[in-house]
C-alpha cells in the first residue's frame, strides 16, 4: 500500500504532498502526478498552523461508485464497499473512507437520495439509510426499505435473486434475474407503476423483460430487453418523455408508458431522465433548471432531445449530470454553486443553460450526490470534488473543491 504524508494547515487542512516508496524514501515513479500535487500545495500555501497525518492508496482498484445528500461509496475490486461523509447509515463527519460491508456486486444511491442499496455476490438486496433520520436521509417513512421502522440505520435484508435496483427519494425499484421489475415505497404520482396511488411497504410486480431500471423523485424508468425505455410516475417537468406538456404530480402516469427505442443504457436525475442509443447519442428530457439537460437552455423539454455524441456512459445526479465520452473524457453539465461541474470556478447558474464541458479524462465510472461528484478513472483510482460540508469528498478536510481531485485513505 502506498503512502502519502500530507502537511495539514489549519482548519481548511491544506496540504503538500510527498509521495513515497514502500522503505519510506522518495519514489518518483508513483502515479500521482506533478500537477496534483502541485494543485494541493498552491490552493491552501498561505495558512498558517499545521500538522502531519498519513494517508495512503488501498491496495486493490475500484469499480463503482454511488453518492447520496452527503454521503459517498465506492466499490472495488475485490468486493468490498467503503463509504465516507455523513448519513445513509454511515454515522457522521467520516472524512476519509471506512470499510462499510463485504462481498458486494453493485451499490446505488438515488439521485434524490433518501436511501442506498447494495446487491451482494448471493444476488441478495440490502438496504440502509441514515442515522440522522428525515426524509433526505434515508428515513423509511414511505417504506422504501420494505420494513415497518421509520429509520434504519444498518444495512438489512431487502430481497433476494436480485441483478440490479435503483434507490429513489421514498421509493425502491428492483430487478431479478428473470427480467422482472418489482418495486415499494411511496406512490403518490403512480411511481410503483401498479396502477394505484396506495403506498406499498411490500414489492409491488410491475413489468417483465426488462435489462435495467432507474428511479429518480416522483418516476420510475425502465429498459426492456428491446432496447425500448419505458416511463412512469409525475409528470410534472416533462420527466416521463411523453412528447406532451401535460403535466402530473397526482395521479401521475400509474402504468409504465413506452417512450422511446433503439436504447441501450438509461440514467435518472431527480426529475428528468437520460438514455443513450445504440449509435452512442445522449439523449435527455426533464428538469433542467441550472441547465442540467445540456442543452445550452433552462427550459424543461417534455419529449427526448440529442445533447451529444460519441457517449459511452451517462449517470445523472440531483443538480448535476456526468456523461463519459467514447474515448473516456467526463462531462459535466448543471448546477456549479458548489462547483461540481469541476470547471475550476464556481458558479450560479440556476437561471441559465450549459453545454457539456469536458474536466477529467480517462474516466469508467462516476456518481453524482447532491451538489458533489465522484469519479474512477481507467487506473481504478477515486477522484472527487464540489460540495463537502460533511466530508463527501473523502480527503480528509471539509472545504468545498471546484476542480477534481483524489480520494484519500487514512
Amino acid at each position: 500500500m502506498t503512502k502519502f504524508t500530507r502537511t495539514i494547515l489549519g482548519t481548511t487542512l491544506a496540504f503538500l504532498l510527498v509521495a513515497c516508496g514502500g522503505n519510506g524514501e522518495i519514489d518518483a515513479e508513483n502515479h500521482y502526478e506533478d500537477e496534483i500535487l502541485e494543485n494541493y500545495y498552491y490552493e491552501y500555501e498561505q495558512e498558517q498552523e499545521h500538522e502531519e497525518i498519513t494517508v495512503q492508496l488501498p491496495e486493490a482498484a475500484f469499480v463503482a461508485v454511488a453518492a447520496g445528500a452527503s454521503s459517498s461509496f465506492a466499490l472495488d475490486e475485490n468486493g468490498q464497499l467503503w463509504a465516507w461523509g455523513s448519513g445513509t447509515g454511515i454515522g457522521t463527519f467520516n472524512l476519509t473512507p471506512i470499510l462499510f460491508m463485504e462481498d458486494i456486486v453493485k451499490i446505488v444511491s438515488g439521485s434524490f437520495p433518501s436511501h442506498a442499496l447494495a446487491i451482494d455476490t448471493e444476488g441478495r438486496l440490502w438496504g440502509f439509510g441514515s442515522n440522522t433520520g428525515g426524509p433526505q436521509h434515508g428515513s423509511n417513512a414511505g417504506g422504501q426499505l420494505g420494513l415497518g421502522a421509520d429509520y434504519i440505520t444498518e444495512p438489512v435484508l431487502l430481497m433476494e435473486n436480485i441483478v440490479a435496483a435503483s434507490a429513489g427519494a421514498a421509493h425502491t425499484l428492483a430487478l431479478d434475474a428473470d427480467g422482472v421489475v418489482w418495486a415499494w415505497g411511496t406512490n403518490f404520482s403512480g411511481q410503483l407503476g401498479n396502477g394505484t396511488n396506495d403506498n406499498s411497504p411490500t414489492p409491488v410486480r410491475v413489468m417483465d423483460n426488462v435489462v435495467d431500471v432507474a428511479a429518480g423523485y416522483r418516476h420510475s424508468v425502465a429498459l426492456d430487453a428491446y432496447g425500448v425505455v419505458w416511463t412512469w410516475g409525475a409528470n410534472n417537468n416533462g420527466q416521463l418523455g411523453t412528447d406532451s406538456v401535460w403535466v402530473s404530480v397526482a395521479p401521475g402516469h400509474q402504468y409504465p408508458i413506452a417512450v422511446k427505442d433503439n436504447v441501450r443504457a438509461i440514467s435518472i436525475g431527480s426529475s428528468n431522465t437520460f438514455a443513450i442509443t445504440n449509435d452512442d447519442v445522449l439523449w435527455a428530457w426533464g428538469l433542467n433548471v441550472a441547465g442540467r439537460l445540456g442543452d445550452g437552455t433552462t427550459t424543461d423539454r417534455f419529449f427526448p432531445t440529442q445533447i451529444m455524441e460519441d457517449v459511452a456512459h451517462v449517470f445523472g445526479g440531483l443538480d448535476i449530470t456526468l456523461a463519459v465520452s467514447l474515448d473516456g473524457g467526463l462531462y459535466t453539465f448543471g448546477a456549479n454553486h458548489h462547483g461540481q461541474m469541476g470547471i475550476g470556478t464556481y458558479q450560479l447558474n440556476w437561471d441559465r443553460g450549459v453545454y457539456p464541458q469536458r474536466v477529467l479524462e480517462n474516466v469508467v465510472f462516476a456518481a453524482g450526490g447532491v451538489s458533489f461528484v465522484i469519479a474512477i478513472d481507467d487506473d481504478g483510482n477515486l477522484w472527487s470534488w464540489g460540495r463537502n460540508d460533511e466530508g463527501q469528498l473523502g480527503n480528509g478536510r471539509r472545504v468545498e473543491r471546484h476542480e477534481p481531485a483524489w480520494v484519500f485513505f487514512q
